[in-house]
């Protein structure tokens, strides 16, 4: 057994490297292949990173009623805390609120200025809330709008809606990139697919007068794949290899572009692929030799009839 498998090992090696020029077109192909998964992979990875950064920094200010007392207030953010969709509650003061504009627009010589005449602070108290899922916002925003915490909270039926919209407007998005990359995937791995499909079938095809011959001299069905399936072992090898050579280059001249687009909410895809090496490589890997099997066994079914 051992000396056939050196055989297989040694015939399938001969194979690649006697069509190298054939070898080196299927590799190609197959790193393309590898390629275009691999960055819809990445942009599944970059939106999923921008979608969370996103929701951890999307929350949502109620403005308190003047009239409300601050033990009003905190028994509000202790009954809202429980709620299990509600990640951060927190009571904002007026001070607070006041000093946050400041820090966002106080190097608009204008706004500072203008603030500065006033004789009271414009601002009121608010409610802060979080959550883990953006998803979750429109049925707090409904609920603290009930008549029950009219005279606690003040919701404007404009910014409500404002609100309400743009969150709404982010889930779609998140679920249409989440379609579309499920989409794409299936496309580009069935192109894969017939790829290599066709590839295995012409080197089969350029060798049918070797594969006859040992048919005639009682070689086995196995021992007649087996060099085909080593030989495209070494098609997912290589292929793997130029995939890893191209890709982590070619992200870091793109992390630039991605920092300056994304701004705060930008990922860093070196250390997230990195990351997930095994996941989304292993995985590669692993498909690309199934592919190369089963695409070998039915291209040579006609071959191999008795």
């Amino acid at each position: 057994m051992f000396q056939n498998f050196k055989r297989i090992l040694k015939f399938g090696w001969q194979n690649f490297y006697r069509s190298l020029g054939l070898s080196v077109v299927t590799i190609v192909i197959i790193s393309l292949t590898l390629i275009s998964i691999s960055s819809l992979v990445i942009f599944k990875i970059l939106s999923d990173n921008t979608l969370k950064a996103v929701q951890a920094k999307t929350d949502v200010y109620i403005d308190f009623d003047p009239n409300v007392t601050f033990e009003q207030a905190n028994q509000l953010v202790s009954s809202l805390s429980e709620v299990p969709t509600i990640k951060e509650v927190k009571y904002i003061s007026s001070e607070e609120n006041l000093d946050n504009f400041l820090n966002t627009y106080g190097d608009n010589s204008l706004i500072a200025e203008a603030v500065q005449t006033l004789d009271n602070n414009p601002f009121k108290p608010s409610l802060m809330i979080k959550v883990d899922d953006i998803d979750h916002f429109p049925l707090i925003l409904e609920e603290l709008s009930q008549n029950k915490y009219a005279g606690i909270l003040e919701i404007d039926d404009r910014d409500f809606t404002q609100t309400k919209t743009l969150i709404n407007k982010i889930s779609e998005y998140s679920q249409k990139i989440n379609k579309a990359g499920i989409i794409i995937s299936l496309i580009f791995i069935l192109v894969a697919i017939l790829v290599v499909f066709n590839a295995i079938q012409i080197s089969i095809y350029s060798r049918h007068e070797e594969i006859t011959i040992m048919r005639l001299v009682g070689a086995s069905n196995q021992f007649i794949k087996g060099p085909f399936f080593i030989e495209g072992i070494f098609y997912s090898f290589f292929s793997l290899l130029i995939l890893l050579i191209i890709l982590y280059p070619l992200l870091v001249f793109v992390q630039p572009y991605i920092d300056n687009f994304f701004s705060e909410y930008a990922t860093n895809l070196v250390t997230e692929v990195s990351n997930n090496f095994l996941l989304i490589f292993g995985v590669e890997f692993v498909v690309a030799i199934l592919i190369n099997i089963l695409s070998a066994s039915f291209a040579m079914r006609k071959y191999l009839r008795k």
